[in-house]
């Protein structure tokens, strides 16, 4: 259920951008996208049976987006794909068995990277998932998704309607046990495939 959630939230906020900028009420909807695809990777990572492949599968549906997303937002950034591979990465690394001199200089480093690349949400991005990893979706853990998020606000310059998407806790709350499973395929294939029918609407529509 929070998948179908994230997905229709991630879609209006795409669709807000590109055709209702000036709607407050689709913007606000569309920033708790983000935090249901975060919880989702740390679910995934606790539950998947091969992390491996779940990265290879992340990072192909990066590459296949990015012309997509490109056409659409022609932005410098690299599609979220690339930071929830990167979240999916510092995951693997805090559950290592790597000593902590080694552990916390590659997880900060993934930090670095996915700044540096311009990953989009970057650092903010991957330090929810760790959170989301750690703490779950607890009220009495709102104050510390708040702080996080007023940092990505502070460093990023987001508008401060992100502030927002620290509701996604209620929505995750509420939904995370009702059972509405989307194949797996359609899932993946769901990314990609938005852009390419958004910039053939945009197209056909200029």
């Amino acid at each position: 259920m929070i998948k179908l959630f994230a997905f229709l939230f991630m879609l209006l906020a795409h669709i807000g951008y590109l055709y209702f900028p000036n709607s407050i009420t689709i913007m606000l909807v569309g920033r708790l996208a983000f935090p249901l695809f975060a919880w989702g990777i740390a679910e995934g990572f606790k539950y998947s049976k091969n992390t491996n492949q779940y990265l290879i599968r992340l990072f192909a549906i990066a590459i296949l987006s990015q012309y997509p997303y490109y056409l659409v937002f022609h932005s410098a950034y690299l599609n979220v794909c690339f930071t929830l591979f990167a979240g999916l990465i510092s995951l693997k690394l805090y559950k290592s068995t790597l000593n902590m001199w080694w552990k916390i200089p590659l997880i900060i480093l993934v930090f670095v990277v996915a700044d540096v690349m311009n990953f989009e949400y970057g650092m903010y991005g991957i330090g929810l998932i760790l959170l989301f990893y750690k703490f779950g979706t607890k009220l009495w853990t709102l104050p510390i998704y708040l702080v996080i998020t007023l940092l990505g606000v502070y460093f990023y310059h987001y508008n401060i309607v992100q502030l927002f998407s620290v509701l996604s806790i209620i929505v995750i709350s509420i939904c995370k046990n009702k059972n509405f499973k989307i194949n797996q395929y359609v899932s993946y294939a769901f990314y990609p495939l938005q852009f390419i029918v958004l910039y053939l609407a945009s197209s056909y529509i200029g």
